[in-house]
């Protein structure tokens, strides 16, 4: 899930971005900024529909099949009496709940492996009406990918761990912290190096002033990434001692 709450943030605040460039090139008053605004915030609905709706479809699928193995798992075991205590069991695993990580994660490897050029957002060019896709990910950013795939692996190998096992244990309940910490150190790595989010000029050269007034706005936007991979970093930590305070409260 990483992967897709920085992609999808980064596509935020360029839509944010592309809007308010036409906004300021386009529009002469407020009644003409409003379909402007409109049609921007339509683009970056598209671009987000763009980037989840494969991934939402084979998600879709595998919920499915998952679903119909639980129904037939529930009609094998026996009766629990603690059922009727009312207390859900904490240490309780829901293979359900795991396999959005699961297919987010194997997509993040295939595509950021193999196909990172379609990492990126359609942007109108505001004269002609053509669509440019613009790859959003520097260089900068592939030193990181080494990490990332660790990262990612350990994810699959914990919930492949946990669907075979079909409890929490000490030992996964700890492992998940030090996925956490990786996490966070990733968050934290990616905020203090270079930028990773570099528009091809190739492709800003096609989107004639809006490219233009792009290219001058990045330093916003990398400011805006800043800020993006800092909060990330921040929730992590945050869940990441809820974790534990909760491993020690039941000891």
């Amino acid at each position: 899930m990483m992967v897709l709450k920085i992609v999808l943030g980064i596509i935020g605040i360029v839509t944010i971005v592309t809007t308010s460039v036409s906004v300021a090139q386009q529009a002469q008053t407020v009644q003409s900024a409003v379909p402007i605004i409109t049609k921007g915030l339509s683009e970056g609905i598209g671009a987000l529909l763009s980037a989840l709706g494969n991934i939402v479809f084979i998600f879709a699928l595998v919920e499915w099949g998952m679903s119909r193995a639980k129904e037939e798992r529930q009609k094998e075991e026996a009766w629990d009496p603690r059922s009727l205590e009312g207390k859900e069991d904490e240490d309780e695993f829901k293979p359900w709940e795991r396999i959005p990580e699961i297919v987010f994660t194997l997509a993040a490897l295939l595509i950021f492996n193999f196909y990172p050029q379609w990492i990126g957002i359609f942007i109108n060019d505001g004269t002609s009406g053509n669509w440019v896709h613009v790859p959003f990910l520097s260089p900068a950013f592939f030193q990181y990918l080494p990490w990332l795939n660790i990262l990612w692996l350990m994810s699959l190998a914990l919930n492949f761990a946990l669907l075979r096992i079909s409890k929490w244990q000490t030992w996964s309940k700890w492992f998940q912290i030090g996925i956490d910490v990786l996490t966070m150190s990733v968050f934290i790595l990616l905020a203090s190096g270079s930028p990773i989010v570099q528009f091809s000029q190739e492709k800003l050269g096609q989107l004639g002033e809006i490219g233009k007034t792009l290219t001058q706005m990045q330093p916003l936007i990398h400011k805006g990434v800043y800020a993006l991979l800092i909060l990330l970093a921040i929730l992590t930590s945050v869940n990441m001692v809820k974790s534990i305070i909760k491993i020690i409260r039941k000891k």
